[in-house]
């Protein structure tokens, strides 16, 4: 039977607002020792899944440094300190897009399960997805950050899926919502 391993020790080793590391001493569930072990934390998250009335998807696209490319994906950003995943999601997709609500936030914001991690092995940071219906045009600028450049597009719901078999979206995790996203609409069935 596998056993949850045990940490025994841990010490950080980089500690900044956007990235920790920790050097780590564990057990596995057979009992032996590996020293070191390496984890991360990044800042939990959240993703939207932006629909409009017209069923075109809200999507941006932006310069990210672990591809080292322009890369689509969807509205997303780091949840603050004293914030809730749902209020992460509906600050990120003004900011970024400019988008708000179609309605009423208590109709038109669905969460999409639970949380996704980003990386089980290493990274301790998790991802909080949600649907969200939005009105057709944006009703802001953006209001990016300082290092901020995002194009944002609607695209059809093929368009997207285009992006994803042309590898123009390279995240699983963005994968992983657009799917359950496209479940919650009724465009996705799962059949064995």
């Amino acid at each position: 039977m596998l056993k949850k391993w045990n940490l025994i020790e841990s010490k950080t080793i980089v500690d900044t607002k956007w990235v920790k590391v920790f050097e780590e001493k564990l057990e596995t569930g057979n009992g032996n020792v590996i020293n070191p072990w390496y984890s991360i934390k990044y800042q939990n998250w959240s993703l939207v899944v932006a629909v409009t009335p017209s069923r075109k998807v809200i999507i941006n696209q932006q310069y990210r440094r672990g591809c080292d490319g322009l890369n689509y994906e969807f509205p997303s950003g780091c949840i603050e300190e004293n914030e809730e995943g749902k209020d992460a999601a509906l600050r990120e997709l003004k900011e970024e897009t400019g988008y708000d609500v179609l309605n009423d936030i208590s109709t038109d914001v669905i969460p999409l399960g639970k949380p996704i991690f980003e990386d089980v092995n290493r990274n301790t940071c998790v991802c909080h997805g949600f649907l969200i219906y939005v009105k057709e045009e944006p009703t802001t600028l953006q209001n990016l950050d300082q290092h901020e450049q995002i194009h944002v597009q609607k695209k059809t719901i093929k368009e997207v899926f285009d992006l994803i078999d042309d590898g123009e979206i390279r995240s699983g995790v963005h994968m992983a919502y657009f799917n359950r996203a496209l479940k919650v609409l009724g465009l996705l069935e799962y059949k064995i």
